[in-house]
């Protein structure tokens, strides 16, 4: 096998019915160098033998099962752990890729080094694989300077730009932000304080294509997230949600402080910060801050 350039991490628990589809659609890639690297969360249905029957046949599928749940995140942590080659993305275990997708993500991003993750728009499928719509990711066009596009990832609620965590990344950048994050609360929002990071370390676009298609179903983790709140009473699910969400705009202000960026693109993105959110400071700063030049 020629050397890779991308590797592309799957963690799966329990994905018998999609799994094999979204391995079908990696191998038809027009990019054919990549590496599949399968974490089984220990699942008890039939994604092992799955899984096996194609790591048997194709020596870029490299499929590893684990001996207990370690939970999501750590799953996705552990993909990217594994990883060797410079270039790296998630894939679902539900989703699919276009044939173009690798190439297309790759030659973004390998055009400019100041990119560090390169997106498409996404095709919402359903659970049958039909097309719902097309997510279009407007607001991280290349053609919007980078200082705009950059404070979508430090506002809560996000916009549909939170899709780009499954874009094409530059591994060593991910692998630095992932190892300083531990598990979330909740899967919703999760993907915030690792985009956040990301934004800190280079640019973040997306290119007006829709060459990967997201799967929206009822066996998801979010929608089993969100079936178990629905036992709870309406305050407490709207107490549960309000601390959710400001805990991810802490931690979004805390990334941006702590972050390597200018002082001045700090100011930028705090400034548009207190806009959207109407932080209540003196008249005085207030002032000063929203005649900035963000």
């Amino acid at each position: 096998m020629n050397e890779s350039k991308i590797c592309v991490g799957m963690p799966v628990y329990n994905g018998e019915k999609y799994v094999g589809g979204a391995i079908e659609s990696l191998l038809f890639q027009t990019y054919p160098h990549f590496r599949l690297l399968i974490s089984d969360n220990a699942s008890t249905d039939a994604t092992e033998k799955i899984c096996r029957e194609y790591a048997s046949h194709d020596s870029r599928i490299i499929y590893v099962r684990r001996e207990r749940n370690c939970g999501a995140f750590e799953n996705f942590r552990l993909v990217l752990n594994d990883a060797k080659s410079p270039f790296f993305t998630w894939l679902a275990h539900d989703d699919v890729l276009d044939p173009a997708y690798l190439a297309t993500m790759l030659g973004t991003i390998e055009a400019d080094d100041r990119i560090v993750l390169a997106a498409s728009d996404f095709k919402i499928m359903d659970a049958d694989g039909g097309i719902i719509k097309v997510e279009e990711l407007d607001a991280i066009r290349p053609t919007i300077q980078w200082h705009h596009r950059r404070v979508e990832f430090f506002q809560n609620p996000i916009s549909n730009v939170y899709l780009c965590i499954y874009g094409v990344m530059r591994t060593e950048s991910l692998r630095k932000v992932f190892s300083a994050l531990s598990a979330p609360a909740q899967s919703s929002g999760g993907e915030l304080p690792i985009l956040s990071r990301i934004a800190c370390e280079g640019q973040i676009v997306a290119i007006p294509d829709a060459v990967r298609s997201y799967r929206r179903h009822a066996y998801s983790e979010y929608a089993r997230e969100q079936q178990a709140a629905s036992s709870y009473s309406i305050n407490e699910r709207r107490w549960q949600q309000f601390k959710h969400n400001n805990c991810l705009r802490v931690d979004q202000c805390r990334a941006l402080l702590g972050s390597k960026l200018s002082l001045v693109d700090k100011f930028r993105i705090m400034a548009y910060l207190i806009k959207i959110y109407g932080i209540k400071i003196p008249r005085s700063i207030r002032r000063l801050v929203l005649q900035s030049n963000c």
